[in-house]
């Protein structure tokens, strides 16, 4: 490769870049000086490839594409839609034919990607139903499934712990209204009014409730499962909580 450098001033060479540029291999540096020619004040490169056999001229896009690689692909791909060969990108991006053909397929299928993916609608969330309460039934059940959970643990369940979990549960479920509102503002009471009737209702060989404080010193109830093998079916149970309340 013949490198020509000139330094001018007040002096149109278009002429001579067109005869120079047309013989293949050479690189032209063209530095751009004030008025007083001096080359440390020089603000302009440009760099020219010559003409190939086909008469196009080839970019450089190494440079480039070492700083903005995706920059330089979408220049590459210009090319193409130019009518540039795979040879003559290849020489652009200083890669084979076929490399810069791979190498522009991955890219437009990762902007094609990119583009489906920023069009494809988002799901809307589906709105929540409204809180229409939980009967009694529901309640005990609940309560009754939350301490045989732990009737081989020989621990005792404590209703703040229940009442807690059930909120959380309750407000994912439904939309915030009053009825929510009114009966999570209720729950605590009546999981310790639950545990006390469960507790009653199995009799004391097989579980106790009673009063106690919570970590925080706020009063709870806990129910201790004394004897988990008489533990009975919760139908059996409910007919005889349904007696008492």
């Amino acid at each position: 490769m013949v490198n020509l450098t000139f330094e001018i001033e007040d002096f149109d060479i278009a002429t001579l870049i067109k005869e120079i540029a047309s013989i293949e291999g050479i690189t032209i540096n063209i530095f751009a000086g004030d008025a007083i020619g001096q080359a440390e004040n020089a603000v302009q490169a440009v760099e020219v490839r010559a003409p190939n056999q086909s008469g196009k001229i080839i970019p450089d896009l190494i440079e480039l594409s070492k700083r903005d690689y995706d920059k330089a692909t979408q220049e590459a791909i210009n090319l193409r839609n130019g009518g540039y060969s795979w040879k003559e990108i290849g020489q652009a991006l200083g890669i084979t034919g076929k490399s810069a053909h791979r190498r522009l397929s991955k890219y437009e299928k990762k902007v094609a990607f990119q583009v489906e993916k920023s069009n494809k609608p988002k799901p809307k969330k589906k709105a929540k139903p409204a809180f229409e309460g939980l009967s009694d039934k529901d309640l005990y059940t609940a309560v009754y499934g939350y301490v045989t959970s732990g009737k081989d643990m020989g621990q005792p369940m404590f209703a703040n712990h229940f009442a807690n979990a059930l909120s959380v549960s309750l407000k994912k479920q439904y939309e915030p209204g009053k009825d929510l509102t009114k009966f999570l503002g209720e729950l605590h009471d009546k999981t310790c009014n639950a545990m006390h009737m469960i507790a009653t209702a199995l009799g004391i060989s097989a579980a106790m409730a009673g009063p106690t404080n919570d970590a925080k010193g706020k009063p709870t109830v806990q129910i201790l499962v004394l004897n988990p093998k008489k533990m009975i079916d919760f139908d059996k149970l409910w007919k005889m909580v349904e007696k008492a309340l």
